[in-house]
């Protein structure tokens, strides 16, 4: 089961009118770490992507794959960079 996480989505299309996302980042971060400064460097180092999508984590990740696969599924890039906050 995956944990309790809700989503944050930044940035926009970039590609001058087309519709295509090329590259997604994801950065899954416990909710802890949101104000922390290591989280805005993070956030800041991906500006690059044509999107970025926030995961705040509730509580500890048991399952990775489901929570990289719930992930996966609301990303629309072609290609999908996974960081983690920490």
């Amino acid at each position: 089961m995956a944990p309790a996480s809700d989503q944050q989505s930044f940035g926009s299309d970039k590609t001058n009118g087309n519709s295509r996302v090329m590259l997604s980042a994801v950065i899954l971060t416990p909710a802890s770490l949101l104000d922390a400064p290591l989280f805005r460097r993070t956030r800041r180092s991906v500006e690059f992507a044509d999107e970025i999508h926030v995961y705040r984590l509730s509580e500890p990740i048991q399952d990775f794959a489901s929570v990289r696969n719930s992930a996966l599924a609301e990303a629309h890039g072609e290609w999908v960079l996974f960081i983690d906050s920490d």
